[in-house]
């Protein structure tokens, strides 16, 4: 929704627990979604490195498009 709302790109990062560190509580997965809020790309312990290209073009379409709260200065 994040991505949506505010017509950009979303980026979230985790970090990955240690295989002797059994009482920490990290996730360990990161995820991308575009401005339209579809997911682009999620790590996981198989493929803890991924990447995405960022399209500034489509950023200013989706903030064009959408009614966004977010406005850049």
């Amino acid at each position: 929704m994040a991505a949506i709302v505010s017509g950009c790109y979303v980026l979230s990062s985790n970090r990955a627990p240690a295989q002797h560190d059994q009482e920490s509580n990290f996730a360990g997965r990161g995820f991308a979604f575009s401005p339209a809020g579809e997911l682009l790309a999620e790590t996981s312990p198989s493929n803890p490195l991924v990447s995405v290209e960022i399209d500034v073009a489509r950023v200013a379409e989706a903030q064009r498009s959408y009614p966004c709260y977010v406005r850049e200065l």
